[in-house]
Parts: C-alpha cells; structure tokens; sequence
C-alpha cells in the first residue's frame, strides 16, 4: 500500500470507528432497502473499508424502521451472509454501529448465491423495495435470471461499480433510468455520488402506486430536474404525463421513457424545454407501468424522476 492510500485509510478508520455527531436523520419516506456488499477476496481491506463509509454517510440521513426506511444488508463472498435483516435496527445509532462492525468475507464471490438468498428475504405487498448491488466488477455465476426475477417482484434495481465491470451486463439488471440507477466511479473518489444516489432512492421510495384517476407525485427538489409529476386519465386509450417545473433555460429537452411492468418494450417520447406534458399511448388495460421523465441538460447532465402507476380496468 503506497503512502497516500495509507494515511487516507488512517482518516477513514478514524471516522468509522469515532461517533459521529454530524447532522441528525431528517429524510421521512417509507420503503426497504437491500444493500448488496461485494466482500469477496477481489476487494482490498483498504476498498472494503471506504464503501462501507460510504454506506455510513449515504444511509445516516434516513429515519429509520417500521413506517420508514427499512435496512437490511447481504454480503457476497465464497458463501453469502446475511449480515442483518430489515427489522435489525430502528435507530441510527445502531446501524451506524453495526456498519462500523461489519467483517470482509474475503474468498470467492458468488453473486448467484447472494440473489437466491436476497429473494427470501423479500416480503409480500411490501412498501417499495430496492436492491442496491456495490461491486468491483469480479462478479461470477449468472446474475441476469436471479436479477430478472426480482424486477419481475417489484424491486428497483440500482447499481455501483468500482472496478472495470461488464457494462453491457450491469446496464442490463439495473432499472431504469440508467442515468441515476447505475454508477462508475472510482472507489477513492466514492463520495461524488452519494448525494445523486440518495436522492434517487427517495425518488423511488416517493413514487406512490396509485390506481385513481389522478395522482401526483413529489420529490425533494433537484437543480434543473422534474420536482413533481401528474399522471391523469389512467386509461389503456391514453395516459397523459405532466411535470413541473418547466426550465427552459437551463434544459435541453425532456425525455419521457414508459414501460409495462415486470417487462415489455420501452417506450421513448421526447419534448422540448418549454412543453410540460406528453400523452402516453398503446397501453393495456389493468397493468402497472414505470414512467420515467428526465431533463436533459446542455452540460450532459441529466435529472430524472420515474413514478409506478395502474390504468384503469378496460
């Protein structure tokens, strides 16, 4: 370990193993949330200890336990374990300490394994459910059938990967939109994504399954992005989208991506800066969708919202 990794893990351990006193839980949404912790033998010490801080800083935000954000974590390594379930820990105290607690498996990682075990953990008509895999990209076994299988049961999908991973395999499991669902970063510089991937994760959370009429949907407010979205006439003739608010100086277009869910074709419609609704067509009676509107900006960036909804029986 050359000299700058080494002092760096010195911080790193300090911080980890000292109470922090900084901020207190304030984000109120209600959902389960899987970490899915690569602790295989491909993963340095030094590696394993910064994404578990980055854990520690990404959760600390959440309050915590039943009506709330539910934590649950599955480390993958030789044989997968269930490091704690849902209903472990209520406070931030004592995630925060059994985090600080958690041992690296080291051995082999079979990431098929850990699937199997993460769909036995899942409940039946649960709140919403995410699943957020962290990975170098040394994953074996086949993940696109166990992956398939928990979308097809409802759970988001999200991804970070620190190392040279399958792309094209990665972008596949992880659901949409992939702009805010899938993360390449380096493991030093982990940090940059922490606030872009909680606020995805209460967007999910936030996103309410509705079979009304009308109903909208909010966020906590984003730069340049949908803050909140109207679904109105939930019918298979049409479905009209709305969002606000409209930037038109700051966005390039926006773009509305809607799919039939657990699978069918996705469907793409793009409107210009300055419109602020779409009609949404060729859907079945009686059958959820994920509809996702991003603002595309001039810098490349991208804001996203996505929303589940049901149209009406036919």
């Amino acid at each position: 370990m050359d000299t700058l990794r080494f002092v760096r893990l010195l911080a790193l351990c300090a911080c980890l193993w000292t109470t922090c006193t900084r901020g207190s839980a304030s984000v109120c949404c209600e959902g389960d949330l899987l970490l899915l912790l690569d602790s295989s033998g491909s993963v340095s010490s030094y590696e394993f200890s910064l994404l578990l801080h980055f854990l520690s800083e990404l959760l600390r935000p959440f309050r915590l336990g039943r009506g709330h954000v539910r934590v649950g974590l599955v480390q993958v390594g030789a044989e997968p374990r269930l490091e704690f379930g849902f209903d472990a820990y209520d406070s931030q105290d004592a995630l925060q300490e059994a985090l600080r607690s958690t041992k690296q498996l080291h051995g082999d990682a079979d990431t098929e394994a850990a699937l199997r075990l993460v769909q036995s953990l899942l409940r039946p008509q649960a709140p919403p459910t995410l699943l957020l895999w962290l990975t170098d990209g040394a994953e074996s076994g086949e993940v696109d059938g166990p992956m398939a299988a928990l979308r097809g049961r409802g759970v988001t999908v999200l991804v970070v990967s620190t190392g040279n991973g399958n792309y094209q395999l990665l972008r596949r499991v992880v659901t949409p939109p992939i702009e805010t669902h899938l993360h390449f970063v380096d493991v030093d510089d982990i940090s940059i994504i922490t606030e872009d991937l909680r606020e995805a994760i209460i967007g999910v959370m936030s996103a309410v399954q509705s079979r009304t009429p009308s109903v909208s949907f909010r966020t906590p407010p984003e730069r340049f992005g949908p803050v909140s979205v109207t679904v109105s006439d939930c019918s298979a003739a049409g479905l009209r989208v709305s969002w606000s608010p409209v930037e038109p100086e700051q966005v390039q277009q926006y773009r509305v991506e809607y799919g039939q869910i657990p699978s069918g074709p996705l469907r793409t419609l793009t409107r210009p800066s300055h419109q602020s609704s779409a009609l949404l067509t060729g859907l079945q009676s009686d059958r959820e969708y994920l509809i996702t509107v991003s603002a595309l900006h001039s810098s490349g960036q991208q804001r996203a919202m996505s929303v589940r909804v049901c149209t009406s029986v036919g």
